[in-house]
């Protein structure tokens, strides 16, 4: 299951996801984990977001890709071929377990949101903000809330910044990835909902994934008169999500056969190494960031947020994780003005 949200602003749509997947027997929940690209591109003109069964829903998506494979068409006419496709596959495997695809489609120029439901297939299109997935009993009234009150504050950093359109979806994942990261997390999980959030994006121009970004989440322990921090960087590389934590330098990867069915699977298995050396390098590549978000995990100290973006190279923290002292000094003063608390960055304690 998951926690699913299309956005448009402007003239701009965005698709976020988290990373949970969940494993059932018999109706009962068995373990879950942080694991799953749960979106992609569908065809040039159209990204998707699984929500429900994701081997029903990943079948589904590598039979019409596999359909399509060669073919040429119009952005009309692709988005008519898939409409066809979907009403007779699903009309005939009407016993497959449930999922829907949350769609973005550039067919007519200006991005809309559709919704395919596996059990009805139809096709229908929705409104410019939704909320998907087992998440929304848990997130829905917190996240819509939190939308409404901040939707034109965003908006305004970014036209006061000059800032592109595709800068606002990042201000909503900071949030969710608090919200996955901080004291609800455990909650959420019960939910079927964790991980990190990520997003892919849509104008009438293209279809994208998200530019780098690091989150630098923070928590005080005032006993102690601490700040910790930990980072954490997302990118992708083609159809491959990578996860970085610059201090102790591990990475994840987050591959999707369904995004890419004609890949061997077995071939890069059996080439694993080299598979992850060529997209780590590719990822090291990018630009470190196009958005730094700063993030607070502790519900109470959660209502400002401060970020950093930037198209050069000059960086309010290195790719080992140190951060800029008046970024520190940002950080510190949001737990209620207390200057007195250190910053501690997983490695040495630093003062202010």
């Amino acid at each position: 299951m998951t926690y699913i949200v299309g956005i448009r602003q402007l003239d701009t749509n965005a698709i976020i996801c988290d990373t949970r997947v969940t494993w059932w027997r018999s109706n009962k929940r068995v373990t879950g984990a942080n694991i799953s690209l749960k979106s992609g591109l569908l065809f040039p003109g159209c990204l998707y977001a699984i929500i429900g069964d994701l081997g029903a829903a990943g079948a589904f998506i590598k039979e019409y890709k596999r359909k399509v494979n060669g073919t040429y068409n119009t952005l009309r006419g692709l988005w008519n071929d898939f409409s066809n496709f979907s009403r007779e596959y699903l009309t005939h495997f009407r016993d497959c377990p449930d999922f829907n695809l949350l769609l973005s489609s550039r067919c007519e120029g200006r991005p809309e949101f559709y919704v395919l439901d596996s059990k009805t297939a139809m096709l229908t299109r929705t409104d410019s903000l939704i909320t998907l997935g087992s998440g929304k009993n848990v997130l829905d009234e917190k996240f819509i809330k939190w939308f409404g009150k901040r939707e034109k504050e965003i908006l305004k950093t970014i036209n006061n910044n000059s800032l592109p359109e595709f800068t606002f979806p990042y201000f909503y994942c900071l949030w969710l990835n608090e919200m996955a990261q901080g004291e609800e997390a455990s909650k959420l999980e019960e939910n079927d909902v964790g991980g990190i959030f990520h997003f892919s994006w849509q104008d009438s121009n293209g279809d994208y994934a998200q530019h780098p970004a690091v989150y630098v989440l923070s928590t005080a322990d005032f006993d102690l008169k601490t700040v910790y921090i930990w980072v954490y960087r997302v990118a992708f590389v083609d159809d491959c999500l990578v996860v970085d934590n610059p201090v102790t330098e591990a990475r994840e990867f987050f591959f999707s056969s369904v995004a890419r069915p004609t890949r061997d699977i077995d071939n890069y298995l059996a080439n694993w190494d080299n598979v992850v050396a060529e997209i780590g390098c590719k990822a090291n590549l990018q630009p470190f960031y196009y958005f730094c978000g700063l993030g607070f995990p502790q519900l109470k100290y959660r209502g400002q947020f401060g970020c950093h973006v930037t198209t050069k190279d000059n960086f309010i923290i290195t790719k080992d994780g140190w951060l800029d002292p008046q970024y520190k000094s940002l950080i510190i003063s949001n737990f209620r003005g207390d200057y007195s608390l250190k910053l501690q960055d997983g490695k040495t304690i630093l003062d202010k």
